[in-house]
């Protein structure tokens, strides 16, 4: 799909088998690439559509839409890039297919800078998603810091996540996600850590697939279209959180 002038705005976007004929609308996971990728980076490297396909087909996943922006290779966490990703692609995404188009419909997550993003973009926009994560996620202090989530009012906008590291992560950013594992703890925003002695890279395809099963079943499956794309919700569940 394209969402504008290829250059800056092109779009991947995995549908679900049943789409073409179920004519239900589906919730939608926004994962972000690492720094210096493109929307093509994640959808090559979990081998999409084809495993996807695999986890749907197997029941371990249901159904749901993945789109891969390209959000730019620098720059990132700037509102330009927000504006355009809340502002644009979104928008762009619930008009052009059938998705459930609230909040308790979507999640975002990404690997690298793109977790990193994904999980600022879960504070910052929590009337946007429901569930957030990252893989592998982080940078120079890039992950949601403690104003940002000592601010986000949990009752009004729920929040939950998921989100893993490495302990042979090469930039040692198993650190980083440990203090947001007791920033998430200490203000009661449910989250599932997991954490393994992966690197930077080799884990990552394996963790985003369970990813991809955890906001599935939480997001819910496809739900009957009144509209093209209708505010339609499904049930969110409890995370239990673990360390």
């Amino acid at each position: 799909a394209d969402a504008g002038e290829p250059a800056k705005a092109e779009v991947s976007v995995y549908l679900p088998e049943e789409y073409e004929t179920s004519g239900l609308a589906y919730p939608t996971l926004y994962l972000i690439h690492q720094y210096g990728g493109n929307n093509r980076s994640l959808l090559g490297m979990l081998q999409m559509p084809d495993e996807v396909d695999k986890l749907i087909e197997n029941g371990a996943a249901k159904p749901l839409i993945i789109v891969m922006p390209n959000v730019g290779g620098t720059g990132r966490q700037t509102k330009p890039n927000d504006d355009y990703l809340i502002g644009e692609i979104i928008p762009f995404v619930d008009g052009k297919y059938r998705t459930i188009s609230r909040r308790e419909g979507r999640a975002t997550a990404g690997w690298s800078r793109g977790g990193a993003d994904a999980m600022n973009q879960a504070f910052l926009h929590p009337e946007v998603f429901s569930l957030a994560g990252g893989y592998a996620s982080g940078g120079a202090r890039s992950l949601p810091g403690r104003d940002l989530v000592k601010a986000h009012n949990q009752g009004l906008f729920p929040l939950q996540f998921w989100f893993y590291a490495g302990t042979n992560d090469q930039f040692g950013l198993h650190f980083a996600n440990r203090e947001l594992v007791k920033l998430l703890t200490e203000v009661g925003v449910p989250h599932v850590y997991v954490e393994d002695d992966g690197d930077h890279i080799n884990r990552v395809v394996e963790r985003a697939k369970e990813s991809i099963v955890f906001f599935s079943k939480i997001l819910g499956a496809g739900v009957v279209s009144v509209q093209p794309h209708g505010n339609l919700a499904t049930t969110s569940g409890a995370i239990k959180s673990r360390r």
